[in-house]
Formats: structure tokens, C-alpha cells, sequence
């Protein structure tokens, strides 16, 4: 019989070892469970951690960000409070600034002269000076607007002279300041009967919107437009222009235009915005009849609407001076009438000059001269000119805007004359306009300003195909 070999298990029987390999992987089986047990629930609780974080990170950043939001929007707030007092501090200043203005024009800006300056007129009293017989004293007057920045005016209206033979005078002047912020400058300038100086008045002005225009109509039966009555034949076709001119701050759109007068259809006139300082003309005929005859006489006025911007005050209708025609039978002799190039005065004639004297102001129709200028259409550069003979000054005016001032020193060949630039004029009529004042026949005599009046045709401008 073998003996069994010593240290080996027989087959087939279980020795220590394989027990004690079991119970080891046995209890790394056991140890590996627990380890999976222990270890999930610490990866729940970090997920768990991690959210909570998370959330409180999210909680925290809301806070800052409404912080920062309330605090820009308390800066803003403090922001506006003290542009608002900024505003309020400006206004303040604004206000004491023209109170201590008005004090001061309140006071004589000179010797002789106080000026009161208002957003529609202005008026200088004068006084102080020597009130001498048959030499009355003569003051230069200038009035300029001034709108924004820049060292120069914006406008200037005419020169004026005002003269009185007193020691005290009044003078009004109607202006129409700019809309809004501006500034007005008036300027007079005096030497005479021994009294010498002048002022020079700048005021800042806030003026409210002022919507005003002028209409005026004239008539012509062959000759130069006038206001005047003037006699017509039957059968004879009358001319008609009728001029509104915007006198006020703001543009207007002028509408409505009615002529009673009028035969057919009216020229002219503009379907745009009237901008301030310019001027729009209505054109029309009308042909005397039988019934005006009989009726004795023919008159005739125009009326026509205003109306500013919104905002800017309300509308403003006007109704010219009547004009009038004497109609006479066909045939009939007529009075004399005034015959081409003998221009009417349009100034207002005073009292009687006295015995063997016609005219306005002692002076005969003859001695204010005729406003002389192109008999044609024009297109190019023309002369416009007034006999220099008695005269002292001239200013020329276009459709009632100024071109220039002339004295006699400037007469060349007898005549007083400018050029004007006639490719700048529009298609049409347009209204040619002469204030002449006229050197005093005497010493007594006071010097007379009269208008003379031309219509000068602006050729149609052909177009290229």
C-alpha cells in the first residue's frame, strides 16, 4: 500500500488551505460590498452639497446686482436734481441779468436820449436838445438783430432818419424781433444846432411767436402801378398787384386770397411757407363796364389769411386799402392821368403847401424824380437809377427787401444808380421800389421822402431738352 506523500492533500479531501483562501475572498467580497454601501451615499450628499452651493452663489450675485442697480439708479436721480437746480440757478440768472438791463436803459443812456426796447417796437425819447427856427435837428437811426453765435448781425433794417424841431421829440420804431432767444441792437447818431453824440443800445430778448403781414394793393391803367384814385374809360382794362409782405417773427402760409375786383383768373401768389422778410405778389385785371360807369365810381380791395405754425399763434386775415377808377364813357375826356414813367408818390400828401405849390411838401410832381430802369424783360445785370437833381438819398428795395443805399456824393452823370443782378430774380413781375428823400427847398421846409414804383418783367427761362 503507497503511503501518502507528507504535506500534500489527498485529492479529493479539503485541506486547511482552500478554507482559509474561501474565507479570504469571502471577506473581500464582504469588504467590497461595504465599500460600495459606504460609498454611495458620500457622492448623494456632494451632488446635494454642490446644488446648495450653487443656489447660494446665484443668491448672492442677484443681491449684488440689484445693489448695483440701486445705486445707479440714486446716482441718476441725483444726477437730474442738480441739472434741474443747474436749470433752475441759469433761469435765475437769465431773469436778473435782463431786470439789471432794463435798469440800466431804464436810466438816460446818454444826455439827450432814453430807448425803451420791446419785442414789437422801439421807442426813443429825445431831449436836451436846442430848438432853433427853420433848422430842425436830424437824428440817424439804425436798428440790427443779432440771432446766434457770431460777432455780426443777422438783419438790419433800413436806415431811418428822424428829425423835430423842438428841444423833445418822441420816435417809434415797429419791428418784429426774432422768435426766441435774440438781441437787438439800436443805434442814433446826431449833430446839430450845437448838440453832438449818439448811443449805441444792445439788449437780449426771449420774444414770443408774432405771426403779422401787410397787404397793399395797387393799380395801373397803362402807366406805373400807384394807390391813387385814377380815371378809366369804359371798355379800358385795369391792372391789379396786390403785395403781402410777412412783418412778423414766425413763416406764415398765406391763404384765401379774395379780390372781388378781379375778372377771371389771379396770377401769383405762393402754395409754400412765407418765410419772415419775404413777400408774395397776386396779379389780376379787370375791364370797366357800363355799370361801373353808372355806379360812379370802381373800387377794389384784397383780403388774405395768415397762418403760423402750430404752436405759434393764430391765423391773422388782412383787407387792403381800397383803390379806386373813375370810369368816364369811351371818348369821353378824361382827366389828366399820369402817363408812363411819371411814377405816383405813395407817401401820404400833408396840408396844403400853399399858393401856386403842388406836390407833397411844397415840392411839384416834377421835382421828385422817376424811378428810371429797364423798358424789356431782363435777364442779365441792370440798372435801376433816380435823377440826382434835389436829391439827397436813395435806397432801392426789390419786392420790399433793401438792395442798397446810395447818397448824392455817389451821382455819376446826374444820376443816383445801382446794378442789379437780374439772374437771381425768379420768373415774373417783381416790384421795383425807390425811397427818395429829397434836399429842402428852404430853410423852413422840412425834407420830403417820397417812394417811386417800377415793375421790371424777369424773362421766362427757356428749357433744354
Amino acid at each position: 500500500m503507497r503511503r501518502p506523500t507528507e504535506g500534500k492533500t489527498p485529492r479529493g479531501t479539503r485541506g486547511p488551505g482552500l478554507s482559509v483562501r474561501r474565507n479570504r475572498v469571502l471577506a473581500l467580497a464582504i469588504l467590497a460590498v461595504l465599500g460600495l454601501a459606504a460609498v454611495a451615499p458620500a457622492g448623494q450628499a456632494s451632488e446635494a452639497s454642490r446644488a446648495e452651493r450653487a443656489a447660494q452663489h446665484a443668491l448672492q450675485a442677484a443681491e449684488r446686482t440689484a445693489q448695483r442697480e440701486a445705486v445707479r439708479l440714486q446716482r441718476e436721480a441725483e444726477s437730474a436734481a442738480r441739472h434741474a437746480a443747474k436749470a433752475v440757478r441759469h433761469t435765475e440768472r437769465v431773469a436778473k441779468f435782463q431786470a439789471k438791463v432794463k435798469r440800466r436803459l431804464a436810466r438816460e443812456l446818454t444826455p439827450f436820449a432814453d430807448v425803451n426796447i420791446e419785442c414789437t417796437r422801439i421807442v426813443i425819447e429825445y431831449h436836451g436838445f436846442n430848438a432853433v427856427a427853420g433848422s430842425p435837428n436830424v437824428i440817424r437811426q439804425a436798428v440790427f438783430f443779432k440771432e446766434g453765435s457770431g460777432p455780426a448781425p443777422n438783419v438790419s433794417l433800413p436806415q431811418s432818419t428822424f428829425s423835430f424841431e423842438a428841444s423833445e421829440a418822441t420816435s417809434t420804431i415797429p419791428i418784429a424781433a426774432p422768435l426766441g432767444a435774440a438781441a437787438v441792437v439800436v443805434r442814433g447818431r446826431f449833430s446839430s444846432n450845437g448838440v453832438k453824440g449818439g448811443f449805441n443800445v444792445h439788449l437780449p430778448m426771449n420774444c414770443p411767436p408774432n405771426p403779422a403781414f401787410t397787404l397793399a394793393t395797387l393799380q395801373s391803367t397803362g402807366g406805373p402801378f400807384t394807390a391813387s384814385a385814377l380815371p378809366g374809360a369804359v371798355g379800358q382794362t385795369v391792372s391789379y398787384e396786390t403785395l403781402a409782405t410777412n412783418t412778423g417773427n414766425t413763416p406764415l402760409s398765406l391763404t384765401g386770397f379774395s379780390d372781388p375786383g378781379c375778372d377771371g383768373t389771379i396770377a401769383g401768389g405762393s402754395s409754400g411757407v412765407v418765410t419772415v422778410r419775404d413777400s408774395v405778389m397776386y396779379l389780376c385785371t379787370h375791364t370797366l363796364t357800363n355799370a361801373d360807369r353808372a355806379a360812379g365810381f370802381f373800387a377794389n380791395a384784397a383780403s388774405l389769411t395768415g397762418t403760423p405754425g402750430a404752436g405759434q399763434g393764430g391765423p391773422v386775415t388782412l383787407v387792403s386799402s381800397g383803390v379806386l377808377i373813375t370810369p368816364i364813357a369811351a371818348g369821353e375826356e378824361k382827366p389828366k392821368a399820369p402817363g408812363p414813367g411819371a411814377e405816383v408818390t405813395t407817401a401820404a400828401a400833408p396840408a396844403a403847401a400853399g399858393p401856386g405849390k403842388t406836390g407833397v411838401l411844397g415840392f411839384s410832381s416834377s421835382a421828385i424824380p422817376s424811378l428810371l430802369g429797364p423798358a424789356r424783360c431782363v435777364r442779365g445785370t441792370f440798372t435801376v437809377s433816380v435823377k440826382s437833381a434835389g436829391v439827397a438819398n436813395v435806397t432801392f428795395y426789390v419786392d420790399g427787401r433793401k438792395l442798397a443805399r446810395r447818397t448824392a456824393h455817389s451821382a455819376q452823370k446826374g444820376l443816383i444808380s445801382i446794378h442789379v443782378n437780374g439772374a437771381r430774380l425768379k420768373s415774373g413781375t417783381h416790384r421795383l421800389t425807390a425811397s427818395i428823400t429829397m434836399v429842402p427847398g428852404s430853410p423852413t421846409a422840412k425834407a420830403v421822402v417820397a417812394s417811386r414804383t417800377r415793375i421790371v418783367r424777369r424773362c421766362r427761362v427757356a428749357k433744354h431738352a
